[in-house]
């Protein structure tokens, strides 16, 4: 362990630099990572998907059909995207918890888990898989 009195050397420096090569790395096989712009893309083309007026995601309607594409794009957001349950919440006007319960009540409802596995399908065939973590496997795998 080095003092805090001793100036880092290239040793150092090189173990730096190698830790947060393997941090971005493990990143990028984690997921694409979330921006505002492709969390934005992802509510428009909800709303185009689920037939909604824009915004009707952000606004907090509680009609159940609402309810379950709110919930079906947060959790296609946290799988999508390498993004926090907060960065998911604060998109959609919510809290972390929200974004919680969202995702437990898809564990719950094989409808809804059906009904992410199609939405994603239709996200990638309109973006592409390169820019999808979500190109195969279990969507609760993550």
């Amino acid at each position: 362990m080095m003092d805090l009195s001793e100036v880092p050397g290239v040793e150092l420096a090189a173990e730096i630099e190698r830790r947060m090569t393997e941090q971005k790395a493990r990143t990028r096989c984690a997921g694409v990572i979330w921006t505002e712009r492709q969390m934005e893309r992802l509510l428009n083309f909800a709303e185009r998907h689920y037939h909604l007026v824009e915004g009707a995601l952000e606004n907090g309607g509680r009609t159940a059909r609402l309810v379950d594409a709110r919930h079906v794009t947060m959790v296609a957001a946290l799988r999508l995207f390498d993004t926090t349950l907060v960065e998911v919440g604060r998109v959609f006007r919510k809290n972390h918890a929200t974004v919680i319960y969202a995702r437990e009540r898809l564990e719950r409802r094989p409808e809804l888990q059906r009904e992410l596995v199609r939405f994603v399908a239709a996200w990638m065939a309109e973006v592409g898989e390169e820019e999808s973590a979500f190109a195969s496997g279990d969507p609760f795998t993550k």
